[in-house]
């Protein structure tokens, strides 16, 4: 990385309260527990939404950075 974005990266990990982020805000989503995940796949229609099929369920979520 060039030093620009660099700063950037760092900028986006500090939030608008002035904490620093736990995630890096370039991370599409956060895993919430599904358990063996089998398939995953882009939504053909909905831009930046993921559909998940794995043994505990199914999850369909949208990105908020795509």
């Amino acid at each position: 990385l060039d030093a620009e974005e660099e700063a950037r990266h760092r900028e986006a990990m500090v939030g608008s309260d002035g904490t620093r982020r736990e995630v890096p805000a370039q991370l599409l989503f956060i895993h919430q527990g599904q358990q063996n995940i089998k398939e995953l796949h882009w939504h053909p229609q909905i831009h930046g939404a993921l559909a998940s099929t794995a043994a505990s369920g199914f999850n369909i979520f949208k990105t908020i950075s795509v």
